[in-house]
């Protein structure tokens, strides 16, 4: 599973977001990072292995403002676009 995550009241590299994905008892957790440098640039998507799963129970996303967003019942095997929305707190 690929996340491709745009922020809108946070910044729009989403730099910051903590991403956790729960599959049964099992959690991952990624963090989106800056790594551009000079004539550089990393890839900002966040790659999860599922393993032989077909969906993810959960992605729950909290943006660099604080707002939490969760998400459920999501398929693998594809790239999600995420957008920020407003989010609890």
């Amino acid at each position: 599973l690929r996340l491709k995550l745009t922020g809108t009241t946070s910044n729009r590299n989403a730099i910051g977001t903590k991403v956790t994905v729960s599959i049964g008892k099992q959690r991952q957790v990624e963090e989106v990072r800056a790594g551009d440098s000079y004539l550089s640039y990393s890839d900002r998507r966040l790659h999860f292995g599922v393993g032989a799963a077909t969906i993810v129970d959960e992605i729950r996303l909290q943006w660099p403002n604080g707002k939490i967003e969760t998400l459920r019942g999501i398929r693998v095997n594809q790239e999600v676009a995420i957008r920020e929305k407003s989010g609890q707190q």
